[in-house]
């Protein structure tokens, strides 16, 4: 096998590996997350982040809102995707925040999409 051939092969045994370790790992700490988010709208995976009184506050704010927050511990990956992922394994429907880490993303489900987007141009 020559250099480069060794080298990509070795590359690319590297990143499945990355991508069969991450799989698991992501799902491990979203899980919890998601089942938490089908009954109540904020959960706290990381107390030290925020602890019981910030998700009752947090929860007395947002009323029946259909707005979601999960603050996890930080589950290196693709920050932009969680938001995402927690609508679908959640089956809410709504606006979700996400403080993943020191990472902090929002995103909605299509639905909710679809109206704001129809909102905001109608302005």
């Amino acid at each position: 096998m020559t250099r480069p051939i060794r080298l990509a092969a070795a590359l690319a045994a590297a990143t499945l590996t990355t991508l069969v370790v991450a799989g698991p790992a992501l799902a491990d700490a979203l899980d919890p997350a998601a089942t938490a988010l089908k009954t109540q709208h904020v959960y706290s995976g990381d107390p030290s982040a925020l602890d019981s009184a910030g998700v009752a506050e947090l929860t007395a704010a947002i009323g029946s809102d259909p707005t979601y927050v999960a603050v996890l511990p930080d589950t290196h990956t693709d920050y932009d995707a969680v938001p995402k992922t927690l609508a679908d394994r959640s089956g809410q429907r709504g606006v979700f925040g996400v403080v993943d880490g020191h990472h902090f993303r929002a995103g909605a489900s299509s639905g909710v999409r679809n109206r704001l987007s129809a909102a905001a141009e109608a302005r």
